[in-house]
C-alpha cells in the first residue's frame, strides 16, 4: 500500500507538468504510471494523448496493447504514422480502435497500400499526410468523415502543368466542411 505524502491534486499537476512542453518526459511519465494506481489513470492519459509510431514493430506492440485494454486507445488524440518509405505497416487494423483521435499525421508511403485501405470510416478533423497523390488524398479525405483541417506536405506536381488551374480543378472534391487546406507542393520536371 503505498502512502503519499501530498495530496494526489499536487502528484497530478506534477503529471501534467512532466507532459507539458513540446517534448513530454516519457520516461518520469512511465515510472509516475508505475508508483500505484492512484496516478495511473492521470499518467496513462498524458502517456498515450500523442502517438508517434515510426517502425512496424512499434506498430505491432501498439495495436497489441490497445487490443488487450480498449479504454488506452480511446486516450489517443493525436497519431502519428511516420516509417521509412518502403516500410509497410498495418495501419488499417489500427484505424478502428482509434475512436477519439482528432489529429492524424500519416509520413507512410500510401502506395504499398490497397485501395481499399481507408475503407472504414474514422473521426479525425485534422489531417496531415505528407508525400501522396491526388487519388489517395481524395480516399482519405471520403474516409475521415468530420475533416475539418487538411495539410497535405511534399505533394508531387509536374512543372509542365498550368498549376493553379490545374490544382483547384483537382481539389474541388474536398468538402466544404473543411475549413482549412494548407498545399506544399514539390516542383518535378514532367
Amino acid at each position: 500500500m503505498a502512502y503519499w505524502a501530498y495530496p494526489l491534486e499536487i502528484l497530478e499537476e506534477v503529471i501534467d507538468l512532466c507532459a507539458g512542453g513540446s517534448l513530454p518526459d516519457y520516461g518520469t511519465l512511465t515510472a509516475l504510471a508505475l508508483i500505484g494506481r492512484a496516478p495511473l489513470p492521470r499518467a496513462q492519459r498524458n502517456l498515450y494523448r500523442h502517438v508517434v509510431l515510426t517502425t512496424p514493430s512499434q506498430l505491432h506492440s501498439f495495436l497489441k496493447t490497445i487490443q488487450n485494454a480498449a479504454r488506452l486507445g480511446a486516450l489517443v488524440q493525436e497519431l502519428t504514422l511516420r516509417t521509412g518509405q518502403s516500410h509497410y505497416v498495418p495501419a488499417g487494423a489500427l484505424m478502428p480502435l482509434m475512436g477519439s483521435a482528432q489529429t492524424m499525421t500519416l509520413d507512410i508511403p500510401l502506395c504499398l497500400y490497397p485501395p481499399r485501405f481507408f475503407f472504414t470510416p474514422v473521426r479525425v478533423s485534422h489531417l496531415c499526410v505528407k508525400g501522396t497523390s491526388f487519388a489517395w488524398l481524395r480516399r482519405l479525405v471520403r474516409a475521415c468523415l468530420e475533416l475539418r483541417t487538411l495539410s497535405v506536405c511534399r505533394f508531387p506536381h509536374h512543372k509542365g502543368h498550368e498549376r493553379r488551374a490545374s490544382m483547384r480543378r483537382q481539389i474541388q472534391w474536398i468538402p466544404d466542411t473543411v475549413r482549412f487546406v494548407c498545399l506544399e507542393v514539390l516542383s518535378m520536371r514532367s
